[in-house]
Order: structure tokens, then sequence, then C-alpha cells
């Protein structure tokens, strides 16, 4: 039926929305029309001062999907989708074709970067030639490239990383990501760390993290202040043996 509400002047319809519940409690299932909706509507915008938001959001807020209501998922468009305005039309081609993807320290193995090894081997020999002067040696060693390097922790404030041994994968600014042999990825901090790396047919090269800390670009284009020690020939390394005492607790 129609009736007017009370104070406002505004007609309104009484639906089955506002019907006395049955004696169990349940509701009687009659069908609601449109007019029920507008009546509730009519109710509540009625039922607030004009200042309120509801009155100028009401439409919107009537809209809105609830947490106890049915929500259908929005289906990703890709067209509508955020494009990187760094990455390039050719760059984003390629990375669909190659799936590229940043690997997960899990699916590193150490046998998967021992070609890598190799080529850090010949890499170093091209490098270093047939030089045999100390000084000369160490200011290549300063702008080398340590990724694939084989390195190893000779001396460290940090018990557990005295004597890891693996294959350096990554490097940056304050760390050495490497693989070990039992396929464990480990980080390396430089600071207050030795490292140990051997060159093909030259020796050893110790070098001193907390004089080591730089970007890999850096070292190519800058002199570096590192402390780095050639253990190569035994000449050498007597030499430096009786000059340095800290080389006689390695």
């Amino acid at each position: 039926r129609a009736g007017f509400l009370k104070g406002t002047g505004v007609k309104t319809y009484f639906s089955p929305l506002y019907a006395k519940l049955n004696q169990d409690g349940t509701a009687r299932r009659e069908m609601l029309e449109q007019k029920d909706y507008d009546s509730l509507a009519n109710f509540i915008k009625f039922s607030f001062p004009k200042t309120f938001k509801i009155h100028r959001e009401f439409d919107d807020t009537m809209k809105r999907t609830f947490v106890l209501g049915k929500s259908e998922a929005k289906s990703k468009n890709s067209k509508n989708l955020k494009r990187n305005p760094n990455l390039t039309k050719a760059q984003g081609i390629r990375k669909k074709r190659f799936r590229v993807s940043r690997t997960t320290p899990k699916q590193l193995k150490y046998s998967d970067f021992l070609e890598l090894n190799s080529l850090w081997k010949a890499y170093v020999g091209d490098i270093l030639g047939s030089d045999t002067r100390i000084g000369d040696i160490q200011q290549k060693l300063n702008r080398i490239d340590m990724h694939g390097a084989d390195i190893k922790v000779s001396k460290s404030i940090c018990d557990s990383l005295k004597n890891l041994e693996g294959i350096v994968v990554k490097e940056t600014k304050n760390t050495f990501v490497i693989v070990t042999s039992d396929n464990e990825t480990k980080t390396l901090p430089k600071c207050e760390n030795f490292f140990q790396v051997i060159l093909p047919d030259r020796g050893v090269m110790e070098i001193s993290g907390s004089g080591f800390i730089s970007r890999p670009a850096e070292r190519t284009n800058k002199k570096l202040k590192s402390f780095i020690e050639y253990l190569g020939p035994k000449v050498y390394r007597r030499q430096l043996l009786g000059s340095r005492s800290w080389l006689r607790r390695g």
C-alpha cells in the first residue's frame, strides 16, 4: 500500500520489505519489485540531513559491492595495463620472446656456472698477459670484473663465513653473491672480510673486502684505493710474508 513518510510529506510505497516476519522468524517469500527498492532509497535519503555525503553520492554508494555480496573477478584487459615507460618496444618484444625473469636462489646450480668460471679465467688471462711486475698486476686486478670468479673467504670476523667458497654470480657495491658446490646461494659482505681468488697459471690473489667496496662499473673508470696482494710466485710470496704480519695468520 502507499503512504507518506512521517514529517516529510514524501509519498512512499510500503512493500513486503517492511512486512512482519512469520512466527518462526523467517521472512515472507514475496517477490520484491523495483518500487520496493525505490521506497527504501527514499527512506534512506530523507532519514539523513541534506548536508550528509550520502545525498551527494547516493547512487554510487548503493552500487557498491559489499563483503557479503557476490563479487566477480575483474578480467585483466591487456590494453588497460600500464606499460613501463623505460622499456622500449624492442626490449619488450625480446623480454616476451625469451621469457626473461629473475631466477630465485633455489634455482641456481653450481654446475650451471662452471662454464662462466672458465670464461672468467680466459678473461683474466687475456688481461694479465705476460706481465710479471707486481705493480702492473695489482693495477690490472683492481679493475677486473669478479662475475664468474671462484673466491674463498680466507679471513672474517664472522666464523660462519670462514672458508666459504663458490663462484661469484652477482657483485654489488657491498656484497658478493656466490653459489657453492652444494648448490647453496650465499651473500658475503665485503666489509671486514678477506677473499682469496685463484688466478689461472698465476697463483692466488688475496683482496681486502673493505678496500674493494665499489660497483664493478666504477672500478673500470677510476683508480681505487683497494688493498690487493698478489701471492703468486714463491719469491713474491716470501717478500709479502716478511713484510705483512697478518698474512702469517692465514
